[in-house]
C-alpha cells in the first residue's frame, strides 16, 4: 500500500514533532506499506528523517491562501500521479476529490466558541471561526478521522453530521528524554527565600490558558510566607503575553514570587521539568496537552484544572481544581506543597502513567487505522 501525506499545513512545533515521530517509528514490514510520499514546505521536510521508503516533495506555499489553492488544484493530481492508495491529512483540512482520505484533529479550539470569543473582535477570532468552517467541511468529507483524546472525539463528532465517518483515538507519545524517575521531593521546611519551592507553568500564552490566575494564587501563598516561585515559559498570542507581563509588573514588579521566562528552546526543556518541584496547569480548552504528559514522564507532581481532557490524560496522577474558583486553586496548591508524601505519590503515579503514551504505539496504531479505512473503502468500491 502506498500512502500519501498532505502536510502542507504542518509548519510548527507539535505538528512537526508528530509527523517526525510517526515516520521515525514506521517500517514497511511492520506497518505493511511499500512507500510514503509527503508533501510539505522545505523546513518541515528538513525536520523529517530520511528513509529509503520515504519520498519528500516540496510545496513552497507560504500562506494560507496559496496552500489552499495548491490543495484544490494540484493535490489530487499529485496523489494520483504517485499512485497512492490512501491520503492522510494530519493538518486536518483538505480540498481534494481523491478517496479515501483520513484526516486528523490537532486543534479543538475552533470548535469551542466560548473560548474563541476570548480573543475579542480580532483577526485571530476571524481566523479561528474560518478554521472551524474549513475543518468541519473536511471532517464531513473524510473517510476516517484520528482524534488525540476521547474528549476531542466526542466534542467534534457531536458537532458534525457524517454517519459514515470512521474514527479512532490515538494519543501522542512522549520522547524518551523526558523520562526521569529518581525525583527527590523535599519537605517544605527545607525551602527558604534563597532556595525557593519552584513551580513551573510550561504552555503557550493564550487567553484561554489563564496564567494570570496562577499568579494571583501564588501571590496569596507568598503572602502566607510560603517561599515559592512561579516560572512561566512559552510563546503565544502577543496580546496575552503583554497582559501577562503587565500583571506581573503590577503585583510583583521585583519578581519575588513570579516571573515570565518567555519562549525556551524545546530541545532543552526537559531540564526545566527536572529542576521544578511542581507543575501548575491552567487551561479551559485543550486538544491533548503535550507539556502535561512530558511533566508526567519527568515524575513531576501536577496541579491541573479539571477541564477535560486533563482528567482523561492524568487520571489519578494529579490534583485537580476548579478554574472558576480561586480559593480552590490556592487550596489545591497548598495541599500538595505542604506534603512531600503526597508529592511522592503523585510523582510515582505520573511516571508510571506516562508509559501509556508511546510514539511507537502512536505510529503503529495510525498505520493500522489507515489500513482499516483503505480496506473499507476498497470493499465498498467492489460492491
Amino acid at each position: 500500500m502506498k500512502i500519501g501525506i498532505d502536510a502542507v499545513n504542518i509548519r510548527h512545533g507539535g505538528g512537526i514533532t508528530h509527523l517526525k515521530e510517526l515516520l521515525d517509528h514506521a517500517s514497511p514490514e511492520k506497518d505493511k506499506f511499500s512507500k510514503i510520499i509527503v508533501w510539505s514546505n522545505k523546513d518541515t521536510l528538513n525536520n523529517i528523517g530520511d528513509h529509503l521508503w520515504l519520498k519528500k516533495k516540496e510545496v513552497d506555499k507560504t500562506n494560507f491562501f496559496s496552500r489552499t489553492i495548491w490543495q484544490s488544484t494540484k493535490l489530487t493530481k499529485e496523489v494520483i500521479r504517485e499512485q497512492c492508495d490512501v491520503l492522510f491529512v494530519p493538518g486536518g483540512s483538505f480540498i481534494s476529490s481523491f478517496r479515501p482520505v483520513v484526516t486528523m484533529n490537532q486543534n479543538l479550539l475552533p470548535f469551542m466558541l466560548r473560548e474563541v470569543l476570548r480573543y475579542g473582535f480580532s483577526l485571530n477570532t476571524l481566523r479561528l471561526l474560518l478554521l472551524r468552517i474549513i475543518h468541519e467541511r473536511s471532517y464531513k468529507r473524510s473517510d476516517g478521522c484520528i482524534f488525540l483524546t476521547t474528549h476531542a472525539q466526542k466534542t467534534i463528532l457531536g458537532k458534525i453530521n457524517n454517519p459514515l465517518l470512521s474514527s479512532t483515538v490515538i494519543n501522542h507519545g512522549i520522547d524518551e528524554r523526558f523520562f526521569f524517575k529518581n525525583r527527590k521531593n523535599k519537605e517544605m521546611s527545607s525551602f527558604n527565600s534563597e532556595n525557593k519551592f519552584k513551580i513551573v507553568n510550561i504552555s503557550s500564552i493564550e487567553p484561554y490558558k489563564m496564567q494570570s490566575l496562577l499568579i494571583e494564587a501564588i501571590q496569596k501563598l507568598y503572602q502566607e510566607d510560603y517561599p515559592v516561585m512561579l516560572e512561566i515559559y512559552g510563546g503565544g498570542y502577543s496580546k496575552s503575553i503583554n497582559k501577562l507581563k503587565k500583571t506581573i509588573n503590577k503585583i510583583d514588579s521585583e519578581n519575588n514570587f513570579s516571573i515570565y521566562k518567555g519562549q525556551f528552546e524545546y530541545s532543552k526543556i526537559e531540564q526545566k521539568y527536572r529542576e521544578a518541584d511542581l507543575m501548575l496547569y491552567s487551561s479551559t480548552c485543550e486538544t491533548f496537552g503535550q507539556t502535561v504528559t512530558e511533566a508526567m514522564a519527568s515524575s513531576l507532581a501536577i496541579v491541573s484544572s479539571k477541564n477535560q481532557p486533563m482528567p482523561e490524560i492524568l487520571g489519578n496522577s494529579a490534583t485537580f481544581y476548579d478554574l472558576s474558583d480561586l480559593s480552590d486553586l490556592i487550596n489545591s496548591i497548598r495541599k500538595v506543597i505542604d506534603s512531600s508524601e503526597l508529592r511522592d505519590k503523585l510523582s510515582l503515579s505520573a511516571y508510571n502513567r506516562a508509559s501509556n503514551f508511546s510514539w511507537n504505539k502512536c505510529s503503529s496504531d495510525t498505520f493500522k487505522f489507515l489500513h482499516k479505512v483503505y480496506e473499507k473503502n476498497k470493499s465498498n468500491d467492489e460492491k
